[in-house]
């Protein structure tokens, strides 16, 4: 008898997000200047859809206590992103460099509209659509959702077409990890995502990056160090900018010739260590010949 299938059609997604990673891109400041602009905002709208940065700044208040609570930011939001890659690996329509505004991970049921993280779990919402953008810029600062707060006429979870999936995410200090088990998805899903993500490549190709880009982790990290400061900007004048090659060249030589050093200063050590035995054995009668050089 041949092996029988696997008899429910699911499929699985993993994903592991490095914590300090995620901590590093929402704390560096894109400007050189100190202005008011910080990158918690970006990459919330790259990474989350509207509902879940709604609950987002209701979870952490505003932008302020999100960085004084930077440690319990950073980890939930790596939570966030491994449970949409964990997802996005499970749904065979959504590309590598898409999918994050295709996908919703939040505390909330088919027949509630309120995300609540003390009474459920969270769960995965595979959209057939992108959400339309719903807030304005000024969101970036945590200051219309957290007078909006949760559970508004905005977001009307029974209006929305798409799939729920199981998600589990689970973390350490310096890991978050998700599963994800998603049911297959018609077909017609696939034709339609494609469409969009085509819209989507030729919005990034224009530097139009909005809220309804869905973009890897990689890719976030190019364009953080886009919008940092150039080194040219941070020298003082008159000092050249220094050729990162041949420092990593010279700290090279460095090093080998600190190993040779201690090599030669172990070998003075035993040297003397043998002198002083022979001089101990000479003393008490023993000759010692052929050892001294």
């Amino acid at each position: 008898m041949p092996p029988r299938p696997f008899p429910f059609r699911l499929k699985v997604g993993i994903d592991v997000c490095h914590i300090p990673r995620i901590r590093d891109i929402i704390t560096k400041r894109p400007d050189a200047g100190g202005g008011e602009a910080r990158p918690l905002g970006q990459f919330l709208s790259k990474v989350l859809t509207a509902p879940e940065r709604q609950y987002f700044w209701h979870r952490f208040q505003d932008e302020d206590a999100a960085y004084k609570s930077i440690d319990k930011v950073s980890t939930f939001l790596a939570g966030r992103w491994a449970a949409k890659e964990a997802c996005r690996k499970a749904c065979t329509h959504l590309g590598i460099s898409n999918g994050m505004h295709n996908i919703m991970i939040l505390p909330i049921e088919p027949s509630n509209n309120a995300p609540n993280a003390e009474s459920m779990p969270p769960k995965g919402l595979i959209l057939r659509d992108t959400l339309n953008r719903q807030t304005k810029a000024s969101e970036s600062k945590g200051t219309l959702i957290r007078k909006l707060g949760v559970g508004t006429s905005s977001f009307n979870i029974n209006s929305i077409d798409g799939q729920f999936c199981e998600v589990s995410i689970s973390h350490d200090d310096r890991f978050a990890t998700a599963v994800a088990m998603v049911p297959s998805l018609p077909a017609s899903w696939h034709d339609r995502t494609v469409a969009e993500n085509k819209e989507t490549i030729s919005s990034i190709d224009n530097g139009n990056i909005g809220d309804s880009v869905g973009t890897d982790l990689l890719d976030i990290l190019e364009q953080e160090k886009e919008t940092n400061a150039r080194l040219e900007s941070l020298m003082p004048k008159g000092l050249e900018v220094p050729d990162v090659k041949k420092i990593q060249e010279h700290i090279t030589l460095l090093r080998r010739r600190n190993n040779q050093l201690e090599t030669f200063a172990r070998a003075a050590r035993l040297e003397q260590e043998i002198s002083q035995s022979e001089e101990r054995l000479e003393k008490v009668g023993f000759k010692v010949r052929g050892v001294r050089s």
